[in-house]
């Protein structure tokens, strides 16, 4: 499968994986493909979380591109230790929101400092994103 982002620009993708394209926006689509070289699925950040920082909750923008997806938000602390989980069933194709409240997955306030989130969705995992609790 071969994909042109531009004229100039290209990305081959013979095994398989994922493929992050990052916009000069800031916003990310990435591409997972299986053996066969065919997109198994694909999510873009579309956005970036906001507030950030946050003090009660944040809200971290998605767009979905394909049917009926699983998509989690993991968050972890500056150790990697992953301290909630969301999930989140998409069933169509389009523009969704996972808003987080600063808990931990027992329900206990997450204090101050920087963590970083990641979504995983189908077979393919975002790039960590950085999120400041204040």
């Amino acid at each position: 499968m071969r994909i042109w982002l531009t004229p100039s620009k290209r990305a081959d993708m013979k095994t398989t994986g994922s493929h992050t394209f990052r916009w000069k926006t800031g916003k990310e689509f990435v591409i997972a493909y299986s053996k066969s070289g065919e997109p198994t699925s694909s999510l873009t950040l579309a956005g970036r979380a906001f507030p950030n920082p946050f003090k009660d909750r944040v809200t971290i923008p998605i767009l979905n591109a394909n049917d009926n997806q699983q998509v989690i938000l993991h968050v972890y602390d500056l150790l990697g230790r992953k301290v909630r989980s969301l999930s989140q069933m998409i069933q169509k194709k389009g523009e969704y929101k996972f808003t987080w409240d600063g808990r931990d997955d027992n329900g206990n306030e997450i204090g101050t400092g920087m963590l970083f989130y990641k979504l995983q969705y189908g077979s393919g995992l975002s790039k960590a994103q950085r999120i400041i609790k204040e």
